[in-house]
């Protein structure tokens, strides 16, 4: 909402409301510390040449990908956290991932001890973000762990499936591998294995807490969720003004509200939706349950709108 330039008639239906944050801070855990002695000396050898980084140079501006790689054996240990390690491959890759963001939104990088903002540089942007990124990775394997959540056989049988699914559309495993080399810096098919059956634990870890299709999840705990968060969540029916030619907006919208004020039935939430699929025009392939968001995130007008309602009202207005 804060990047539309155009003023915009907005209808609003409030799901969850919200007041103060009242949760105590969590408390602080270990700190992940970088290994002391990440590889010994035998293990910081090039590659054997059939590995796809091993092949020729891959850059990104004055970035020499398969140099850098080969600075570590894939399997030095990095980081630790408590009983986890992220090893070199993993960080490699997520570094990589950054990197490619970074490249994509800014352009080619040539110092990377440039500030990228405040004080922080290009490289450490890098650094922190995939450090980030992988204690996340490690924090699902925890969260596994404690709730006795693993993969499946069916589970193991989706992940191998994906990649020979892959692999035979872009040529067989060799070429496939490389592709993921020179575009993501996966380098082995076990670091794929393992990315991707990350992915498919965090859906069986949702499934553990809160059932198929969330069936164990209450009304009541999404609302505690939201209220205790400082959170508000609503559906919306968007029509914009055009910028040019004639101005229907406004009187669209009010038919909407005499619609709307009309109703009597029963299910007022399914009624709004069948108008919000009919008439906004807004993105409801990104947000088909609505916003979530807290104050500061969208125009005031429309933070202001949402926090006068009840759970269950709605508003129309000009935003």
């Amino acid at each position: 909402m804060k990047k539309l330039a155009a003023v915009v008639i907005c209808i609003t239906f409030l799901i969850s409301a919200m007041s103060g944050c009242t949760e105590k801070a969590p408390e602080e855990t270990e700190t992940p510390t970088y290994s002391e002695t990440p590889a010994d000396p035998g293990d910081k050898a090039t590659p054997p040449s059939e590995d796809p980084h091993d092949q020729e140079d891959d850059f990104e501006g004055n970035i020499n990908f398969n140099a850098a790689f080969r600075n570590f054996a894939p399997d030095t240990v990095m980081l630790t956290a408590g009983d986890f390690t992220v090893k070199w491959d993993e960080l490699y890759l997520f570094m990589r991932g950054i990197i490619n963001d970074i490249s994509y939104n800014v352009g080619s990088i040539e110092n990377w001890s440039d500030i990228l903002y405040e004080d922080v540089t290009f490289a450490e942007t890098v650094i922190n973000n995939a450090i980030d990124t992988a204690l996340m990775y490690k924090a699902v394997e925890l969260g596994a762990k404690e709730l006795g959540v693993t993969l499946s056989a069916s589970d193991l049988n989706m992940v191998s499936a994906e990649f020979e699914q892959a692999a035979e559309e872009n040529g067989g495993e060799e070429e496939y591998l490389q592709m993921l080399w020179e575009h993501i810096g996966c380098h082995s098919r076990d670091l794929f294995d393992y990315m991707t059956g990350i992915g498919i634990l965090v859906q069986n870890i949702f499934t553990a807490m809160f059932g198929e299709g969330s069936e164990l999840l209450l009304d009541t705990d999404i609302a505690e969720f939201t209220r205790d968060g400082g959170y508000l969540m609503v559906k919306h029916i968007l029509r914009m003004k055009p910028e040019e030619g004639e101005d229907t907006a406004l009187k669209e919208s009010e038919e909407i509200l005499a619609l709307l004020n009309k109703y009597k039935g029963d299910d007022f939430g399914s009624y709004f939706d069948e108008l919000m699929r009919e008439h906004t025009e807004d993105s409801l392939e990104a947000y088909p349950n609505g916003y979530l968001f807290q104050e500061g995130d969208m125009v005031p007008s429309f933070y202001e709108a949402s926090v006068a309602l009840e759970i269950g009202e709605f508003s129309g207005g000009q935003l």
